[in-house]
């Protein structure tokens, strides 16, 4: 039978079950000795299987979590023992890899699992308010890295507030690649860091949606031409800019998985 191996927390809505640790029998079944797919019912009820759009997988990562669940373990944090956030300040940024956390293991999913990822991140405000702190957020499965660049107000005059980014995931983002960076700018008025991002990842699809607090709503839709493989895994990786000075603060990142296909198996 296939399991976690990872030390997290899955949060399964659909009974309100927390699991620590592996995930037990009644978290993965495989019927047929192949592929295990993911139970969130009584295996004994008829029909168990036969749910779509369920979240499989949820997490809350506070500072403390994000310390202790990142792989490798943080560099270049400024006042580790600060609880309310995590400060990164390279001294040379190179688009380089300041956080990986796993979400899935390699083997666990079909590389053509209809597999979305929801996202939230929460960031310092004064960081990015006409000071420099360009920062990536997104996904990687150890070859191809898809995300979205969250740039600061600074460059809100020729840049979209959030617009995609594509590369090579590594100790630096390499080949890496923006999509439509220039548009849709917002008026001078909503010039202001919202501090909140959202994000969607339709991993099947190649897409990925942006969502800001902007006019009442801003949403950028990014159409990647990387393909994540999502049997090799899935972890979640943020990425610096290449400017100096530089300084990010993450406060709180959530994350869900959502499995959106018409069956577990």
């Amino acid at each position: 039978m296939a399991r976690f191996k990872s030390a997290m927390e899955f949060s399964f809505i659909f009974l309100g079950l927390l699991t620590y640790g592996n995930i037990g029998a009644v978290g993965l079944v495989s019927t047929s000795g192949g592929f295990a797919g993911v139970k969130i019912c009584d295996p004994n009820v008829q029909d168990c299987n036969y749910y779509t759009g369920q979240v499989i997988y949820h997490q809350t990562m506070t500072p403390k979590y994000i310390r202790e669940h990142a792989s490798p373990p943080i560099n270049n944090e400024e006042n580790p023992a600060n609880s309310r956030q995590i400060t990164f300040a390279p001294a040379n940024p190179r688009f380089d890899k300041l956080l990986r956390i796993p979400l899935i293991p390699p083997g666990e999913f079909k590389s053509s699992a209809p597999i979305t990822i929801q996202m939230t991140a929460a960031n310092d405000v004064s960081f990015a308010t006409g000071k420099d702190s360009d920062l990536k957020y997104g996904l990687s499965d150890g070859d191809n890295y898809i995300g979205f660049m969250l740039p600061d107000t600074s460059n809100y005059g020729n840049h979209a507030p959030c617009y995609g980014v594509e590369g090579k995931p590594g100790v630096r983002l390499g080949s890496q690649r923006t999509i439509e960076k220039s548009t849709p700018t917002v008026d001078a008025s909503e010039r202001f860091y919202p501090g909140r991002f959202e994000f969607t990842f339709k991993l099947n699809e190649q897409r990925g949606f942006c969502y800001t607090a902007h006019v009442g709503g801003y949403v950028k839709d990014t159409t990647y031409s990387r393909q994540l493989d999502i049997s090799k895994g899935l972890s979640l990786e943020v990425y610096a800019d290449d400017d100096r000075n530089e300084r990010y603060g993450i406060r709180l990142i959530t994350v869900s998985v959502i499995y959106e296909g018409e069956t577990f198996q």
